[in-house]
């Protein structure tokens, strides 16, 4: 794979030796969306706008209104900041799929994205995430 991209991804290793270890592009990649999937809106305080809605939709019921929600949230989340750093009008990416489906009281979310500046590419499955009440009970909310 190509070094397009190359940084630390989160998370970062246990060990000093690891604690920033260049990554690829598509843990970069899929490092950068899940954090910008998995922050609230109005968590930043200069950005209030950034996120998305995902991380409240553990407790909405599963319906085609919530799947539209959600899709039209993680569409405008990856055009408006998974962009170019120096232009931040050009976005890198844009959705190819997205699914949404309930297990018991776990919302599953598989999020598919295509690199728009490489047509040859092919779609890059980036985050699949699982949220759950319990997950939000022990605190383990990003």
């Amino acid at each position: 794979m190509s070094r397009i991209w190359c940084g630390p991804a989160l998370p970062w290793g246990p060990a000093v030796q690891t604690f920033v270890v260049s990554k690829d592009d598509q843990e970069v990649l899929r490092s950068s969306l899940f954090w910008i999937l998995m922050t609230r809106k109005r968590e930043r305080i200069f950005r209030p706008d950034f996120g998305t809605t995902i991380p409240d939709a553990v407790h909405e019921p599963n319906d085609e209104i919530l799947t539209n929600t959600l899709r039209s949230d993680v569409q405008e989340a990856i055009t408006t900041y998974e962009t170019n750093e120096y232009e931040e009008s050009d976005p890198r990416f844009e959705l190819a799929d997205f699914k949404a489906d309930r297990d018991g009281d776990t919302l599953n979310l598989s999020i598919t994205v295509r690199n728009i500046k490489d047509p040859l590419a092919n779609t890059v499955d980036v985050v699949d995430i699982a949220l759950s009440p319990s997950y939000y009970n022990q605190g383990g909310a990003p």
